[in-house]
């Protein structure tokens, strides 16, 4: 998945994460967030309704396919339509992330 996704190397590390190791909030919102994707395995532990409202940002979560992989294609596409809904609801472009089409 790091081949996918090169440009999220360089992003600041917000947690442990990981299945059992719910997310940190203080580590998040120093990060200052325009979204925050969550994978679904974290639900039981941590809701992800909470973690929008302490970091006041969208969360997204992120479910993996039966064999537990993710579906890189389909990611691209619901990240790239929240990106234009985003967008065109504040006005502004969305900065945090290099938006190349791969």
């Amino acid at each position: 998945m790091t081949q996918a996704f090169e440009a999220l190397k360089g992003l600041p590390v917000i947690g442990p994460g990981g299945p059992g190791k719910p997310p940190v909030p203080e580590l998040i919102l120093r990060a200052k967030p325009e979204l925050i994707v969550m994978s679904s395995v974290l639900v039981e532990t941590y809701d992800p309704d909470k973690l929008q409202e302490k970091v006041r940002c969208p969360v997204m979560v992120l479910g993996l396919s039966p064999s537990g992989h993710v579906d890189v294609q389909e990611l691209k596409r619901v990240l790239f339509s929240w990106k234009r809904s985003w967008e065109g609801s504040r006005g502004q472009k969305f900065s945090g992330v290099s938006w190349k089409r791969c």
